[in-house]
């Protein structure tokens, strides 16, 4: 299964537990193998005199370094449920929330250049809504409530596009995708 959002959220006016439960899946469990190479670009809403882009850029890009390095470990540790029942969906969404909040934690730490620090509170805004709806997948799941989960998948869903437009456009490679 592809992990892009147009396609899960067509899946998700179907009525179907088994596609619910797929598209789920394709929202917690994305490889992120689909990741584009993108080289680190200045924002236009972050206008940079000639003297100084040089090493705002430098400095730029060792801080994305240092980010994806960290997402790039937190997105090898998550994972996906093994099996499309509510209990194994649980108890993958509770692991990962803890390890996204432990990501997030660590990622707030790096101290971002001028030239990045109000994406990066965005992007670590963001990053704290997935754990956040980790954690009500763990109550949906337990609950076995369909319908929550179909709403919290298509509001994932939307803040998955968000993150990896704007970490995309700031340069990170794996910051930019997210698997919780």
């Amino acid at each position: 299964m592809e992990c892009r959002g147009n396609g899960l959220l067509s899946l998700m006016g179907l009525v179907s537990p088994a596609i619910v439960l797929t598209a789920i899946l394709a929202a917690i469990g994305c490889s992120g193998s689909e990741r584009v190479n993108v080289t680190a670009t200045r924002p236009a809403s972050h206008p940079v005199t000639s003297s100084t882009t040089a090493s705002s850029s430098s400095d730029a890009s060792r801080f994305t370094a240092k980010a994806d390095s960290i997402c790039k470990r937190l997105d090898a540790e998550l994972t996906a449920p093994k099996r499309l029942v509510m209990g194994e969906i649980a108890r993958s969404a509770r692991r990962n929330a803890a390890l996204e909040r432990k990501g997030t934690v660590e990622l707030s730490k790096l101290p971002p250049p001028a030239l990045l620090a109000r994406d990066w509170r965005q992007i670590l805004m963001l990053r704290e809504k997935l754990a956040d709806g980790l954690v009500r997948l763990v109550r949906y799941a337990q609950a076995n409530d369909i319908r929550a989960i179909r709403t919290l998948t298509t509001a994932k869903l939307r803040i998955h596009q968000e993150l990896s437009r704007l970490a995309t456009h700031d340069g990170f490679r794996y910051c930019s995708q997210v698997i919780a």
